[in-house]
């Protein structure tokens, strides 16, 4: 190979190598200059605290909010005409002779506030209140015996006659509460009448002064709430006896 072939083909290598080298240099500029994908580092998903559980004492308190919730205020007398004519149609309307008219509480002690309102019969539909299949409880709490202590109620050892409401009679309804709204609740449908349980001076004694107040002894075991009041002159409580309501005057019972 003659000495001009050789210096040729030696120069002819060095343009090359500068060329690859170039683009080598190029594309390692355009990797440094081009963002790199963000790296993204997954922590951990802490799981929620669990919701704390309540004491009965703080029942009332709203979990999300932590403030008490108000309690329910005094029946308001739209409210009363509501509840009857949900629960009784027609049957009975309030009896605004006597005053107060109604009183709340939580007369069954399941926790939920009731209603107790002085109503009187609507005479056209007698037949429907006194009727077997009637949405509601007649009963008359006179004839229900309690006794002192925890001895509960007694039976009488004749059974008494059907109870029937009669024209001109005062009765008291009684609306059993359901949840937080009680008796206003839309599903609050258990409900009584009882004959010979409306009186004067209706008002609601606690359950918990009926067992710290003085007599305590003298009382049949209370699970609820009592309606104090005067029936015929006498003085008394009418109280939830477990599955029925009982007029309690004494210990003479």
């Amino acid at each position: 190979m003659s000495h001009k072939k050789t210096t040729e083909l030696c120069l002819s290598i060095f343009i090359l190598a500068i060329i690859v080298g170039s683009g080598s240099f190029t594309n390692q500029e355009q990797a440094r200059q081009e963002p790199r994908p963000n790296t993204v580092v997954e922590q951990p998903v802490k799981p929620p605290p669990p919701t704390p559980i309540l004491p009965l004492s703080q029942a009332s308190i709203d979990p999300l909010a932590g403030k008490a919730m108000p309690k329910p205020g005094p029946p308001k007398p739209e409210e009363v005409a509501s509840v009857l004519q949900r629960a009784y149609q027609k049957a009975v309307v309030t009896d605004t002779s006597r005053d107060p008219s109604f009183v709340a509480g939580d007369f069954n002690g399941d926790g939920s506030e009731d209603i107790a309102i002085s109503v009187k019969p609507n005479e056209a539909l007698l037949g429907e209140i006194n009727s077997e299949f009637a949405n509601w409880i007649l009963e008359d709490p006179q004839k229900i015996i309690v006794q002192t202590g925890d001895l509960g109620v007694r039976r009488p050892s004749v059974q008494p006659a059907p109870v029937r409401a009669e024209k001109g009679d005062t009765l008291l309804a009684i609306v059993h509460g359901v949840g937080r709204e009680g008796w206003r609740n839309p599903e609050a449908k258990q409900t009584y009448l009882l004959k010979n349980g409306a009186g004067t001076n209706m008002v609601t004694e606690s359950a918990e002064s009926l067992r710290s107040g003085k007599g305590k002894q003298n009382l049949p075991r209370v699970r609820g709430d009592a309606i104090r009041q005067k029936i015929e002159g006498r003085s008394g409580l009418i109280i939830w006896a477990g599955s029925r309501y009982a007029w309690f005057t004494g210990a003479g019972q």
